[in-house]
């Protein structure tokens, strides 16, 4: 099949992208629902299928309906900053079409939490899919003062997310993966994210997203303080900056799509065998994503024990109609 948009430089394809996924759904043939295919119920939750859309496909919601009609089981929009803020400056995504390989460098581009939200209300009330809002910092913002941009989040969107994902492992903006740290995660976490959300009467499911960087003892610890903290589960994994799978990548920057499809696999399955020698109050959620660009992969994950998949990279390489292929 022919994909006209991989002939256009990354950077126009990636600004034009969103609207022109909307301009072609309302063409669509089939009812326009979510596909309902081996359902998850978790906590109230209910997702009509475990495959959803990753963060920065969507950063300010404004396509939300529009996966919906391509059968997606949920979506994740984000990452949302307090603040608008401008991508980092120069060149910040590049497309290697043979490899089906993406490099980003954004940073958090954001138009700010009042713009998201004031799009994310005309969503109806009722959706038909489960919607998680991620959140993270002003590049600005100093580590020591990052709480606070995360509990701003927390309370902007506290009427519209079903799920709250914490971004504290992008490698794009500058010592944010400083906070996944022992002794800063543990502050984040367990002293002032739990006293906030007892204080505030949140009850939102609460996840972190995990960077794949990261070794056994580093596994070990964020899965330690994450059950002191009762977190409610991870997304795993970001983007990595390794560049072992692709090395003609720019050496800043996070890597996404093939070149991160065996270390995200091998990462889940590493987290589930630690993840079994802890007990948590409730089943937390385990969300797996990197790489995943057919059937196979996406049953895979599955199998190692993922409840629930995303997708990004593919979809540029594959279009839209992946969803239904996957499913």
């Amino acid at each position: 099949m022919i994909k006209p948009w991989l002939c256009i430089p990354s950077s126009i394809s990636h600004k034009i992208a969103p609207k022109a996924l909307n301009l072609i759904t309302p063409l669509l043939k089939s009812e326009g629902k979510p596909t309902h295919k081996n359902p998850l119920r978790w906590r109230d939750l209910t997702f009509p299928n475990r495959l959803g859309t990753a963060a920065g496909l969507d950063k300010e919601g404004t396509q939300v309906s529009s996966w919906w009609k391509w059968g997606i089981g949920f979506q994740e929009v984000g990452t949302i900053t307090p603040l608008p803020q401008k991508p980092n400056p120069g060149t910040i995504i590049k497309r290697y079409n043979n490899e089906q390989i993406v490099w980003n460098k954004m940073g958090f581009p954001s138009s700010g939490f009042e713009v998201a939200k004031t799009q994310l209300l005309k969503l109806p009330q009722k959706k038909p899919t489960p919607l998680f809002i991620n959140i993270g910092k002003n590049r600005d913002t100093t580590n020591k003062e990052a709480f606070e941009d995360y509990k701003k989040g927390l309370l902007a969107f506290s009427n519209i997310a079903d799920v709250f994902v914490l971004n504290l492992s992008s490698p794009n903006t500058k010592g944010l993966r400083d906070l996944l740290l022992p002794e800063a995660l543990h502050d984040f976490l367990v002293v002032k994210l739990r006293s906030f959300l007892n204080e505030n009467n949140l009850k939102q499911p609460i996840l972190l997203k995990v960077s794949p960087d990261m070794d056994l003892n580093q596994i070990k610890s964020i899965l330690k303080i994450s059950h002191e903290a009762n977190i409610d589960g991870w997304v795993l994994t970001n983007t990595t900056a390794q560049r072992d799978t692709f090395k003609q990548a720019p050496k800043e920057g996070g890597l996404s799509g093939k070149a991160l499809t065996k270390l995200s696999r091998d990462f889940l399955t590493t987290w589930m065998e630690e993840l079994k020698h802890l007990k948590f109050e409730k089943k937390p959620l385990v969300i797996s994503v990197g790489g995943v660009s057919d059937s196979q992969e996406f049953q895979t994950r599955l199998s190692i024990g993922a409840d629930l998949v995303q997708i990004y990279s593919s979809l540029i390489f594959k279009g839209p109609g992946l969803i239904h292929k996957i499913l």
